[in-house]
């Protein structure tokens, strides 16, 4: 059975994956659970199969701590 999602995406679950039809992408603006006031621009992507990435796109040190911070 076919879902819409935000209207001109339509995906199904296989198993225990989701399957789109096409790519997903979207830019807007996003926040964190515990602060969702506070608001980062970013792009959403969400694949078939159900590969999920946020790609924030502005530098927001508030987003980082010290362990984030290593050369590799």
């Amino acid at each position: 059975m076919p879902y819409t999602l935000l209207r001109e995406s339509k995906f199904y679950v296989e198993g225990n994956q989701m399957r789109l039809e096409s790519e997903f992408k979207r830019t807007g603006f996003f926040s964190t659970p515990n602060n969702p006031e506070k608001q980062f621009q970013g792009t959403l992507t969400i694949s078939d199969g159900g590969d999920i990435e946020l790609e924030i796109t502005t530098i927001e040190t508030d987003l980082m701590t010290l362990d984030d911070y290593h050369i590799g």
